[in-house]
């Protein structure tokens, strides 16, 4: 999945739930990135479900509704 994707998510996760929530996916996730993602990298999809899985479990809104 390209990094565009990644990048656009971690910034809506920043802009509606704070740093500290993006900072809270990346510590509590095994990305093999990181967590740092450019925009024209590719990188494994599993990454961005893992990290909408965590955030939905921590905000009670569905998985669906955050990667839209």
């Amino acid at each position: 999945m390209k990094g565009i994707v990644f990048r656009e998510f971690m910034e809506m996760v920043e802009a509606t739930f704070g740093e500290e929530t993006v900072d809270m996916l990346v510590e509590q996730n095994d990305l093999a990135s990181g967590g740092v993602y450019t925009a024209v990298g590719t990188y494994d999809h599993r990454e961005l479900v893992a990290m909408a899985m965590t955030l939905s479990k921590e905000t009670g809104l569905p998985v669906e509704t955050l990667v839209e």
